[in-house]
C-alpha cells in the first residue's frame, strides 16, 4: 500500500511497483478515475480514502486489503498549515502508518524523507552518516528530522523493518505543486506562463551552489528497488540525481529541450559558484541495488517538456 498514492512520486512510484506487485492506492481528497490510473500506471491498481491523521483509517483500509508491506509518501500541502498543526499532521501521521503496521503485522514499511535534513551542512556531498544539525532552515527539514528519529525508535523497538528514503529535488510529469524551480521554469518555457501565484526565482543557494535534481522515474525506481529488497545493509538511503545541477545549467538545459521559449534573462547565471558539492551522496544505493539514474538533467528536462506538451497539466 501507498500512502500519498495519488502524488506525482506516489503514481510513479506505483507503476515501478504494480510491474511485480499488486498495489493499493492510498488517497486523501484526490481520486482519479480508473481508466486514467491505468494509463498512467499501466496496471490495474486498487484504490481507498486514506486519512493519515485519523488513527481509525489506516487499520480499516489494513483490515480490507491486507497488504504485506507499506510506502509512506502522504505529506501535508507546504504552508498548509500553522506551525503545530503541520507538526501535528506529519508526526501523528506517521505514528499511526507504523502503529497500524505494527498492529497488523505488516514488517516492513519504507518512509519517504527529503535532502532538507542535510540543510545548514557544509562541505559535501552529503552521506547518509552525516550528523545532522539540531536548527532547521525550513519546515521540511525540522518536520523529516523528527520524523527519522521517531521512525527509527519505533523500529528499535518493535523490531519493524524500517526503510527511510531521503528524496532530492524531484521533477517530472504529474508535478502539479511546481514547489521547486525546475517545475516552473520548465512549466513556463513549454506553457508561455506559469499558473497564478507562481514565480521563478533562484534561492542565494540554487545560484551560487547548485540543486541535486532527480526525475521522478528515477526517484520512483530507487524508492520501488529498495523498498522490494529481501533485505537491506543499511535503513537510510540518500535517493537523488546525485550530482549538482547549476542554475545556469538548468537553464540551458530548459532553452535546449523547449526552443524559442522566452525565459526572463536574470533567470540565466554565468558568475562563480560556490559551495558546488551540496549534493547527496547516492553510492549506498548504488552500491547496494545498482541504483543508477538514467537521466541526465539535459534528457530529463527533455521527457518532462515533452510530456508538457501533450499534457493539461
Amino acid at each position: 500500500m501507498i500512502t500519498g498514492g495519488m502524488g506525482f512520486i506516489g503514481i510513479s512510484t506505483a507503476r515501478e511497483l504494480a510491474r511485480t506487485d499488486e498495489v493499493v492506492l492510498g488517497y486523501n481528497r484526490t481520486l482519479r478515475s480508473p481508466g486514467e490510473l491505468r494509463a498512467l500506471i499501466g496496471a490495474k491498481v486498487a484504490t481507498v480514502q486514506l486519512d493519515v491523521v485519523n488513527p481509525y483509517s489506516i487499520p480499516r483500509a489494513l483490515a480490507e486489503y491486507r497488504p504485506a508491506s507499506i510506502v509512506h509518501l502522504a505529506v501535508p500541502a507546504l504552508g498548509a498549515m500553522p506551525p503545530a498543526e503541520e507538526s501535528l499532521a506529519n508526526v501523528q501521521g506517521l505514528m499511526n502508518v507504523l502503529e497500524s503496521a505494527h498492529n497488523a503485522g505488516i514488517e516492513r514499511v519504507s518512509v519517504a524523507s527529503s535532502l532538507a535534513v542535510y540543510a545548514g551542512l557544509d562541505g559535501g556531498p552529503f552521506a547518509e552518516d552525516r550528523a545532522l544539525p539540531v536548527e532547521s532552515s525550513s519546515a521540511t527539514s525540522a518536520m523529516k528530522k523528527a520524523e527519522e528519529i521517531l521512525a527509527l525508535h519505533y523500529a528499535d523497538r518493535t523490531g519493524m523493518d524500517l526503510r527511510l528514503l531521503r528524496i532530492g529535488l524531484t521533477y517530472g510529469p504529474l508535478y502539479h505543486s511546481l514547489a521547486n524551480a525546475v517545475g516552473r521554469l520548465t512549466h513556463l518555457a513549454v506553457r508561455g506562463a506559469l499558473p497564478d501565484g507562481k514565480s521563478v526565482t533562484w534561492t542565494p543557494q540554487q545560484l551560487l551552489g547548485g540543486m541535486d535534481l532527480c526525475h521522478v522515474d528515477d526517484c520512483a525506481r530507487a524508492v520501488a528497488t529498495i523498498h522490494r529488497a529481501e533485505h537491506t545493509a543499511h535503513r537510510i538511503y540518500n535517493v537523488s540525481g546525485g550530482t549538482s545541477v547549476s542554475a545556469d545549467t538548468l537553464f540551458s538545459a530548459v532553452a535546449a529541450a523547449v526552443p524559442g521559449a522566452v525565459l526572463p534573462d536574470e533567470l540565466r547565471h554565468t558568475g562563480t559558484r560556490e559551495n558546488a558539492d551540496g549534493y547527496l551522496d547516492i553510492s549506498r544505493a548504488r552500491d547496494e541495488f545498482g541504483i543508477v539514474p538514467r537521466y541526465d538533467i539535459e534528457a530529463g528536462i527533455r521527457q518532462y517538456a515533452g510530456w508538457l506538451r501533450d499534457h493539461d497539466l
